[in-house]
């Protein structure tokens, strides 16, 4: 099984793939530029590839990035409904939140095996 990417360096990425901008979406998440830069290089060093092409007024998404980007966020927002739909039943919202934070691992660590599909080396 491989290793999870950094939960925090994901939230980076739709950050910054929304904002096309390290600076903005430092500003966004309350960090420093550098900060969100050396998150972006973890999760980029993580699977391999640049999930963005630096461009000197701005960024864009690769194409491995513009793939990993519905994957992470789809897999966000479920998260994100879950911890809405748990609002009682604390027990039943732990053992939800284990087997989803399970499944979101699994689909986010396995997401190179289809860049790889798409892109091979």
């Amino acid at each position: 099984m491989q290793r999870m990417p950094p939960l925090n360096a994901l939230q980076a990425f739709l950050v910054v793939a929304r904002h096309r901008s390290f600076t903005r979406a430092a500003q966004h998440l309350c960090l420093t530029q550098g900060a969100v830069s050396r998150q972006i290089l973890a999760l980029e060093d993580h699977y391999g590839f640049q999930l963005f092409t630096r461009l000197p007024k701005g960024l864009t998404l690769t194409v491995e990035g513009e793939i990993l980007l519905p994957v992470v966020t789809e897999s966000f927002a479920a998260d994100t409904a879950t911890q809405r739909s748990c609002a009682e039943g604390a027990d039943l919202c732990n053992a939800m939140d284990s087997a989803e934070d399970h499944a979101v691992s699994d689909r986010i660590s396995r997401h190179p095996d289809s860049i790889d599909d798409y892109h091979p080396t």
